[in-house]
């Protein structure tokens, strides 16, 4: 599984967070498949918050392998998430490729 970190501020409109599934150099092809991304402070803890390709994730190009978590408000809670993304390919095999940790910072501008 690869690791990828990344931050944002609370409150704040995130960027497109872009990821592109090779494997063995050859596109994953995500036609038809489901992807489940969780945030969570702990492995077991409750999910602070769930992302699909129904909300939250767009599969933007199925064949070239691309998927993307869609510019959005994290509200959560500040502090570190663990978060994987999961996928169910269309033949119902689950693979795991991607995780890390999302950091959620807070904002210190504030209007009044």
């Amino acid at each position: 599984m690869t690791n990828y970190n990344f931050s944002v501020q609370r409150g704040d409109t995130a960027e497109v967070v872009q990821f592109r599934f090779l494997v063995n150099g050859v596109p994953l092809n995500l036609t038809g498949a489901s992807v489940l991304c969780q945030f969570r402070k702990t492995v077991n803890a409750v999910p602070a918050l769930a992302l699909t390709q129904l909300a939250g994730i767009t599969i933007n190009a199925p064949t070239d392998g691309q998927l993307r978590i869609n510019s959005q408000i994290f509200s959560i809670p500040t502090g570190a998430y663990l978060y994987d993304i999961e996928i169910t390919l269309a033949d119902t095999s689950v693979k795991t490729y991607v995780g890390g940790t999302l950091n959620v910072l807070e904002t210190i501008s504030r209007a009044s």
